[in-house]
């Protein structure tokens, strides 16, 4: 055969197999290239659902941490604050207490003062008030000392008279011969007459004899009568004129004692006005002392309850404030939690929803390119096939195409050396 004819029936042989090859490695490359491309989106989905699920797991363990956090702090901030609220309360107590034991201090201070001013008042006034009496009663002890004599006469004046006007008394009893005959007027007179007799007869030379004898009893016979009645009206005119004597010292008296007892009267008056005044002026002066204590101690009592109500009112608006702050704080933690949580939550599901949306994606993405490149291995085969048979039938054709330029050639052919000749 010659080496043209062989040559050419190898290379149409190659070429048809490696038509046949192409085909079948493009038809292999395209099934293992479908099957590489769904493990890979398989594994891709699954790494992406693990990482979906720590990220979840990651973001519920953040958010509890963080909601542990809040619900500490919050704890913390609450239990700081109402710390701090009871200790504001005790100080304010405490100020409180102080302000009324000092405001007490100074009332008392001030009240203790004004018993002290009232009382030596008082005792000023009493001095002043005992000073005037004094005064007063000395006045009156000297006005009454003056009076004294009269009434003393009059004192004796009245005692004489009540003896004398008792029964038997001298201004009481009557007339007797016993004071007549010790009348001294009458003696007189009886004397001088029996004398004048005596020196008549004794002139005359006559002694007292029978004669004489009996005009000396004449004549005091005659005397005796005519003089007892004189002795008589002497002796009440004695008794009148003592009795109107003592009358007239004993109403000097009494005058001189009403003197005395109205002096007396009017001292006792003006020390009973000017004890009054003092005990009217004591008086008032407690009874200012007791408004004024009882408006102090009312005054404390205001000021304490005052105090203790603002304190009371401050104490209720701190614990008030308190607890308002606790229930924002725990209202703000629980809502933080709810938001944390909802998030988580939205995380969660976001998370998974992409997950899954990822896996749906990759899954048809998958499918997709499982399709293409499975229609890419039938494209492959089918194009394979396609050039195998065009190899085929270009290796036919070449043959016959050979082989009639062969036939066709061979008278020139023969004109020309061989191969073998021509190396030759």
């Amino acid at each position: 055969m010659p080496v043209f004819t062989t040559a050419a029936l190898i290379g149409t042989a190659i070429a048809t197999g490696g038509s046949i090859a192409g085909g079948v490695i493009a038809s292999r490359g395209a099934r293992g290239a479908a099957n590489t491309q769904v493990e890979a989106s398989d594994r891709a989905s699954r790494q992406r659902e693990r990482y979906a699920r720590e990220a979840i797991s990651k973001e519920g363990e953040s958010t509890r941490e963080a909601i542990a956090r809040e619900a500490g702090g919050a704890e913390g901030s609450i239990d700081y604050e109402r710390s701090a609220t009871e200790d504001a309360i005790s100080s304010r107590f405490d100020e409180t207490g102080r302000a009324v034991a000092e405001n007490d201090a100074y009332s008392n201070i001030a009240q203790n003062t004004y018993d002290q001013r009232v009382t030596q008042g008082i005792q000023d006034r009493d001095i002043r008030t005992k000073a005037v009496a004094g005064r007063f009663d000395e006045g009156m002890e000297r006005v009454a000392g003056k009076m004294d004599p009269w009434y003393n006469a009059g004192e004796f004046a009245v005692g004489e008279l009540q003896e004398g006007l008792q029964k038997g008394g001298d201004l009481a009893r009557s007339f007797t011969s016993e004071d007549f005959e010790t009348d001294p007027g009458y003696q007189f007179r009886l004397e001088e007459g029996m004398k004048a007799l005596e020196r008549s007869a004794a002139a005359k030379g006559r002694t007292l004899g029978g004669r004489a004898a009996k005009e000396l009893t004449r004549y005091n016979q005659g005397f005796a009568s005519h003089e007892y009645g004189v002795a008589e009206g002497r002796f009440q005119n004695n008794q009148a004129n003592r009795y109107n004597r003592l009358m007239g010292v004993s109403g000097q008296g009494q005058q001189a004692g009403m003197y005395q007892g109205d002096a007396y009267a009017r001292g006792a008056e003006f020390r009973g006005d000017t004890y009054r005044e003092g005990s009217r002026f004591s008086s008032n002066m407690l009874v200012e002392a007791g408004r004024y204590k009882a408006g102090a101690q009312e005054r404390q009592g205001q000021f304490a309850g005052n105090a203790y109500g603002q304190m009371a009112r401050d104490n209720s608006q701190a614990r008030l404030g308190s607890a308002r702050y606790g229930a924002e704080r725990g209202y703000s933690s629980g809502r933080y939690e709810a938001t944390a949580t909802y998030d988580s939550a939205r995380y969660g599901a976001e998370a998974t929803r992409a997950s899954g949306r990822y896996t749906g994606d990759a899954l048809y993405g998958t499918g997709s390119d499982l399709a293409e490149y499975r229609l890419g291995a039938g494209n492959a085969k089918a194009a394979g096939q396609v050039g195998s048979a065009n190899a085929w039938s270009d290796t036919v054709g070449d043959v016959t195409n050979y082989a009639v330029g062969y036939l066709a050639d061979r008278p020139r052919r023969r004109q020309q050396p061989t191969y073998e000749e021509a190396i030759r």
